[in-house]
């Protein structure tokens, strides 16, 4: 979500992926590894891969709410596979656990950087979250996609 929120805000996805290689190399130091060894690390060696197919997605998406597409993807790594190995209902229950962590990331990214944003398109994921016990999700009558369609 980093990545996504230094893209939009900086208009160049090159630019934004040097930045956040830049930022997770400070983040090293600041886990206290030591600067011999970060100054071994190739900053442009950072494996970056699913931050960059998390970009893509939001891109090819961007006119019909394109966080979830993301947090699809993002569950489905967090399941250890693809979308096509993981039953459905639970990358998509998990997609939606995910959903008040990604806009919080994603819109403290963007005003960093001086911009303001909306609330996201799909309150009503936000809003069943909350109301759910423990952060799961409660389960809805209407599909995800028929609702983000309408919000």
């Amino acid at each position: 979500m980093v990545l996504i929120g230094m893209c939009e805000c900086l208009r160049s996805s090159s630019e934004a992926e040097k930045a956040l290689r830049d930022i997770v190399m400070m983040f090293f130091a600041g886990l206290g590894i030591s600067r011999e060894v970060c100054k071994n690390i190739d900053p442009s060696e950072l494996d970056l891969r699913q931050q960059l197919n998390m970009l893509s997605l939001w891109t090819r998406c961007r006119q019909n709410a394109p966080l979830m597409p993301v947090l699809n993807f993002a569950a489905a790594l967090l399941c250890r596979g693809e979308p096509h190995e993981t039953r459905p209902h639970t990358i998509a229950q998990m997609a939606r656990a995910l959903m008040p962590d990604a806009w919080t990331i994603y819109s403290k990214t963007v005003s960093y950087f001086g911009y303001t944003v909306d609330e996201p398109r799909i309150p009503y994921i936000l809003e069943s979250h909350r109301r759910s016990p423990h952060g799961q999700v409660t389960p809805e009558a209407e599909p995800v996609h028929e609702r983000l369609l309408s919000a």
